[in-house]
């Protein structure tokens, strides 16, 4: 029996070809003056063809002045750009979806510095963005609701479905709702009906211009997580009032950027994280609602729909990783569905003004840029290590037709990324080497486990071309380091290779130091993190969302970090020296833990040069890379041979 996931829905005059739905997420592709480009329509064309029921645009801004969020954000402030949508209608629509564009006011929720002055309900300042803005008068507010109910005109001049009203996630119209940034005295202010009088206000005039049939939803916070926010209560409350003005739908949100991670949730939280929101508003209210939040998992989404505790299941990341998702989960290929790492670098980004891409899809972005292909010449190849660019380069030269051959001298797949000790917040990446073994099988790469890739034994394979992707090695510090206590690896631990004491001291707060940490502070020891960068410099080389959930978590578990300490020795416990003032202290600790970086490992990539073999080195074996780094250095050098 079809599940009812993917049954048609019907959604104000339009019918949805299932249940599922591409949720709004800015991907900055656009120019800097909003307008849309090729490679935006291409992305989104992607999702499309993937076998989403309906899109949500990113949200476009709505003028000129003080609306925009990011550089690249889409703008829908002018008629100029309406022809270029009608392009991306066209194509959505001819791949089978139907397509809303969600329209936004930045209010005191903006970085750029030519949207000033900063407007908001009340001159109170938003904790990320730290800048004073402008209270709204009369006249800021009449123009505000004029800008939004032309965009929408504009939208549906461009032949979009319908449009949604952005009353969710810290910006502009949910400052007005919120108590938490709405201390007005007047009309606009106060009572829940007064906060809320605006956002009604713009559906009202918006509905006077695009009239009754064209769709026009509404996302909102049912829960900010702030002192003096929307409560759930109140958010029920919020709902029937949406719904008594006539709106198509409400999508069910939570959090701003002063609580970021309750509206992108990392793997820190659970998935599914805030559908309990719109399961609550679904008994209050009979117009459609939308859940969504860290939904990667397609048992999940349909059981969200089957238990009836929402109507139509939303996914952004889930898309940007697997556009294919769709298809692949109606079909029952669960399997072969590149699962989300809900990592956030992709929104995290679009804190620093980047254009999105994501840790698994090298094609993010640039959809419309390559055409996959068959090689001419087949070729074999051998490729040393399972890691995470071993794997994709496994996969993307079997696509092309070429024999492949992987080794790997361990017993499993997925390398420094999937540590036996992989702590909790860390088992979305299990979700690497799932996919690819599935894969790999499917297309016939003969995988070698638990064999060493020496000189001689790829002398006997006799390939045409060899990756080598074998990893780099821990860096060591070069200070005294001698008896006292015994000095390991970060990694080393993980991997379940050795024992520890009680007080251990984990020499560096990268990333893998305060995960490690983490780790050890959940077993129960004694834990300090020396780093030798000054404190605000901590989580600085991390994407913004996952830093601030990581190092929330290292302060709720009262992990001691001691920034600003140069190690200058490992003899009878561990000697620091104060990088500023060059006072030295001394810590009597069971262990110590050194997480301070990989070098390069070319010795095997120097030796087949000199066996006159073609060699490509891939990862931390020439360079440190990240995942996405790893993945995506993988997939070019793949499909070019």
């Amino acid at each position: 029996m079809k599940k009812k996931l993917y049954e048609p829905f019907q959604l104000g005059k339009i019918k949805l070809r299932n249940r599922l739905v591409m949720s709004a997420m800015n991907e900055n592709m656009s120019t800097h003056e909003g307008a849309p480009t090729e490679y935006q329509l291409a992305y989104y064309e992607k999702r499309a063809q993937g076998g989403v029921g309906m899109i949500i645009t990113g949200n476009a801004f709505i003028d000129e002045e003080a609306s925009q969020i990011t550089s690249g954000q889409m703008g829908i402030y002018t008629h100029r750009f309406v022809p270029t949508y009608a392009r991306l209608v066209d194509r959505i629509h001819l791949a089978g979806a139907a397509i809303i564009m969600q329209l936004s006011h930045a209010g005191r929720q903006t970085f750029l510095p030519w949207q000033r002055p900063l407007l908001a309900p009340s001159a109170i300042p938003c904790l990320v963005v730290g800048e004073t803005p402008k209270e709204m008068d009369k006249q800021d507010i009449a123009k505000l609701i004029d800008n939004f109910a032309h965009g929408a005109l504009r939208a549906k001049m461009a032949s979009f479905d319908g449009v949604e009203i952005h009353c969710g996630h810290g910006y502009l119209l949910s400052q007005f709702i919120s108590p938490h940034s709405n201390k007005r005295t007047d009309e606009y202010g106060g009572s829940l009906e007064n906060r809320i009088r605006l956002p009604l206000q713009v559906i009202k005039r918006t509905r006077e211009l695009v009239g009754p049939e064209f769709i026009v939803g509404v996302k909102f916070n049912a829960r900010e997580a702030l002192p003096e926010g929307i409560k759930v209560e109140e958010g029920s409350k919020i709902a029937k009032i949406f719904e008594n003005i006539g709106v198509d739908y409400l999508n069910v949100t939570a959090g701003t950027y002063e609580t970021g991670d309750e509206q992108c949730q990392c793997s820190h939280l659970s998935r599914g994280y805030n559908t309990d929101l719109a399961a609550r508003i679904k008994q209050e209210v009979s117009i459609p609602v939308i859940t969504v939040g860290s939904i990667n998992d397609p048992h999940l989404a349909e059981e969200l729909v089957e238990t009836g505790k929402t109507d139509l299941v939303a996914m952004g990341r889930t898309l940007i990783a697997d556009p294919e998702f769709p298809r692949k989960a109606a079909a029952g290929n669960y399997e072969d569905i590149r699962m989300c790492l809900r990592c956030n670098e992709c929104q995290g980004r679009l804190v620093v003004n980047k254009q999105i891409i994501c840790t698994l899809n090298p094609k993010v972005g640039v959809e419309g840029k390559y055409l996959d292909s068959i090689s001419l010449e087949k070729k074999h190849i051998v490729i040393l290590g399972g890691g995470p660019a071993g794997l994709e380069a496994a996969r993307v030269a079997a696509l092309k037709g070429h024999q492949v051959t992987l080794i790997e001298k361990s017993e499993r797949l997925g390398g420094v990324c999937l540590p036996l000790k992989n702590p909790d917040f860390k088992k979305e990446l299990e979700n690497i080497p799932r996919f690819y073994e599935v894969q790999l099988k499917k297309l016939g790469v003969n995988i070698q486990l638990r064999r060493e890739g020496t000189v001689e034994y790829i002398k006997k394979l006799a390939p045409d071309v060899v990756i080598v992707a074998t990893g780099g090695i821990s860096k060591k510090l070069n200070v005294p380091c001698e008896d006292g206590p015994a000095v390991f690896h970060a990694i080393d631990y993980l991997n379940g290779e050795i024992k520890l004491g009680n007080t251990v001291a984990v020499v560096g707060a990268g990333l893998v130091g305060l995960e490690t940490a983490l780790t050890l502070s959940a077993a129960g020891k004694d834990i300090k993190v020396i780093e030798v960068r000054p404190e605000n410099e901590i989580g600085s080389e991390i994407n913004a969302l996952a830093a601030y959930r990581l190092l929330s978590e290292v302060k709720q578990a009262g992990i001691e970090i001691i920034a600003g300490q140069e190690v200058i020795s490992l003899v009878n416990g561990i000697s620091l020296r104060n990088v500023v003032t060059k006072e030295e202290t001394r810590l009597e600790v069971d262990n110590i833990l050194l997480a301070v970086g990989i070098e390069p490992q070319i010795s095997l990539i120097e030796k087949l040069n000199k066996e006159g073999m073609q060699v490509y080195g891939l990862g931390d074996t020439i360079k440190p890379s990240t995942i996405r780094m790893a993945i995506t250095s993988a997939h070019e050098l793949a499909r070019k041979l």
